[in-house]
């Protein structure tokens, strides 16, 4: 018996056995520093539910022994420490029977594998980052090769339509021309602000310089900016936000959140509907929030917005187009000031984007 409890003490894994209740009886050195106590003899008496992360693992542990015909190979489970650190740990775990068939307690041998699972968990985040930097390369090419192609299309054949209308003296025509060819251009100059802002943001080389903003008069340039397109769906814009609110915010990004938003709520709004942009003062945040009373979303387009791995767009009321890149800017920019950002929306009654930024300082 002794020669066998020399052999334990030798070994690198922790033995430990308890008595038909859970308490341990026996445990060897290396069970005593993986539980993080001084010897194995202040192990003896402790319930094994001490050291589980989670008392209630003890008897799933029993169930799946009584499954598994009093043996456990491998079982893994998180490990409490005295001091309360946790530790990833592997068992071998046995049922101890009598020659009588009675249970009596278990044995178990344990290793620590908290290494392994910290650098197996790296590894899975390492592969995460790399599909998403797959994910985000094939979205920027598939925008180059497509959504910037498209309108600098329509923007070349529809002058060369202008321009041969004109050399015939056939005028009736070229005021629509020239109506697609500014949509065109708009529509280019948006992604290419975006696609720029966005690659940016990819490679850490966009600045974020917060200062204190009045938000009303960011407001007012973009609601001017961005009135051409409303007018010529009929589109009310409103606004109500107190007069002398101030955020902290990146006036760059501020502008690029509202200018997304509430293109993205013309873009999805009939004619002579009304969008209306808001801001309430919080604790520590200001919510913004711009609603519409377009045509919405179904609960599918909502999930499919921010999936950088396949390219999600939808035409506008008057098939306006778009590369599904505006509304993951804004996302990423209204996360660079430790916002948050909500959609809320429903088919044929409307869509409300609502998003935080810091109040003051």
């Amino acid at each position: 018996m002794d020669k066998c409890k020399n052999l334990i003490n030798l070994l690198n894994e922790a033995i430990i056995e308890t008595d038909t209740k859970g308490f341990i009886k026996e445990a060897s050195p290396a069970a005593a520093n993986l539980c993080g106590y001084k010897s194995p003899e202040d192990l003896k008496g402790i319930h094994i539910k001490t050291i589980y992360a989670y008392p209630e693992a003890r008897n799933s542990i029993i169930k799946k022994l009584e499954k598994e015909g009093g043996f456990l190979k491998n079982f893994e489970f998180l490990l409490k420490q005295k001091d309360g650190t946790t530790r990833h740990t592997i068992c071998n775990i046995r049922m101890l029977i009598n020659s009588n068939g009675k249970f009596t307690g278990t044995i178990s041998a344990c290793r620590d594998i908290s290494e392994r699972k910290e650098s197996e968990e790296a590894l899975l985040e390492s592969q995460k980052n790399f599909r998403d930097l797959i994910a985000k390369k094939d979205k920027f090419f598939s925008i180059i090769s497509h959504d910037l192609r498209s309108p600098l299309s329509a923007i070349f054949n529809f002058s060369e339509l202008a321009l041969k209308k004109l050399e015939e003296g056939d005028f009736n025509k070229v005021t629509d021309y020239c109506k697609i060819i500014n949509d065109a251009a708009k529509q280019e100059i948006e992604l290419l602000n975006n696609l720029l802002d966005w690659s940016r943001l990819q490679t850490s080389q966009i600045d974020f310089n917060p200062q204190l903003l009045k938000l009303n008069e960011v407001v007012k340039g973009l609601v001017n900016f961005i009135s051409a397109n409303a007018f010529q769906k009929d589109i009310q814009i409103s606004r109500d936000i107190p007069e002398n609110l101030i955020v902290f915010g990146d006036k760059n990004m501020l502008d690029t959140i509202l200018r997304n938003l509430l293109s993205n709520a013309i873009k999805f709004t009939e004619n002579n509907g009304h969008v209306k942009l808001s801001a309430i003062e919080e604790k520590q945040y200001v919510r913004i929030e711009i609603s519409d009373n377009g045509i919405g979303m179904t609960k599918e387009e909502l999930n499919n917005l921010f999936q950088t791995e396949k390219s999600y767009t939808k035409p506008g009321t008057r098939d306006e187009k778009g590369s599904g890149l505006g509304l993951i800017l804004c996302k990423d920019f209204i996360e660079k000031h430790s916002g948050e950002f909500h959609i809320n929306s429903e088919v044929n009654k409307g869509t409300t984007f609502s998003f935080t930024i810091p109040h003051k300082t």
